[in-house]
């Protein structure tokens, strides 16, 4: 078994259902004035955040992640539930002034989603700082997910300097981190996993096109919802179908899923198209469900899944 560090956020979601489409109520040429509310038909909360929804479910595949992260002094409920489910919490600093962060996700009947975080205890810079916890000369791959951008580069850099290589999850942080943020990520990191919104953004904070993004990395994963996801490598594009044909409650948290059964398959020696498809079998898990940590599969489950369809 690999030694897998999640580095990035802690959160308490709180994800909440609008019964009509964004768009109906969105006016193109009143942007600059916007003003606008919608009606939640439902809210909950679980428990949520980058790292721990990865870590999760790659302790589901049999995984022992550490996550390296900030937590608040409202922590306690989490810390029962990782305990509960065997995952360690070693390398979660607690902030005891703040509260831990909070995300706040209204999705329509589209699964278009609009998310704010509140970074809370994650955006304490003293302790984003300290990484005595961690003895990076016994992991054996790391995961960059989003996070405060001060932290992300401190770990990132840690990383680049101990030769521990990365996957970098840029996700909901593009917004945040600078060009000077990304380009030293990016420079240091083995491969990219990002959406088609956060391609775009990256190759307009980027100032590049698309060609030369994704040949930047050693590789680049770009996920495409339903349709699955393409992976570029040297000039080679390859596209991996989804899972089709699933009852689908909530995407929350789908995107965790994937780069958790990615990085599963990564280290374990599979091929990018074999990590791409146990990827996409483990984000299956995820749809059927809401909440980002309340899926469950036996590694039986897993694998009849993925040699069913792939």
């Amino acid at each position: 078994m690999k030694n897998i560090l999640v580095s990035g956020s802690i959160a308490y979601d709180h994800i909440m259902f609008y019964k009509g489409r964004f768009k109906e109520s969105l006016l193109p040429d009143e942007l600059e004035n916007l003003s606008i509310s919608f009606l939640a038909d439902s809210r909950e909360t679980f428990f949520g955040g980058c790292a721990t929804n990865i870590a999760y479910t790659l302790n589901l595949l049999g995984e022992k992640p550490l996550i390296l992260g900030v937590a608040g002094n409202d922590f306690e409920k989490y810390q029962d539930w990782l305990n509960d489910n065997h995952i360690t919490s070693d390398c979660i600093k607690i902030d005891e002034e703040n509260p831990t962060a909070a995300a706040y996700i209204l999705a329509d009947n589209t699964q278009n989603q609009i998310s704010i975080f509140s970074p809370g205890a994650s955006g304490s810079i003293k302790i984003c700082r300290d990484l005595s916890c961690c003895d990076l000369d016994n992991v054996d791959f790391a995961v960059l997910a989003p996070d405060i951008p001060d932290r992300m580069l401190i770990i990132a850099e840690n990383f680049i300097r101990n030769k521990t290589p990365f996957l970098f999850d840029p996700g909901q942080a593009i917004s945040a981190l600078s060009k000077e943020y990304l380009a030293i990520i990016i420079d240091g990191c083995v491969g990219i996993i990002a959406n088609e919104y956060e391609t775009s953004l990256l190759e307009k904070k980027m100032r590049m096109n698309f060609s030369q993004l994704t040949g930047w990395a050693g590789f680049y994963v770009e996920t495409l919802g339903k349709n699955g996801c393409t992976i570029f490598e040297s000039e080679k594009q390859t596209h991996i179908p989804a899972i089709g044909g699933l009852h689908v409650a909530d995407v929350t948290g789908c995107g965790d899923a994937f780069r958790a059964g990615f990085t599963h398959g990564y280290v374990n020696g599979k091929s990018l198209k074999e990590s791409c498809e146990m990827a996409c079998t483990s984000a299956s898990f995820v749809v059927g469900k809401t909440g980002t940590q309340t899926h469950s599969f036996t590694k039986g489950e897993f694998n009849s899944r993925l040699k069913k369809f792939y």
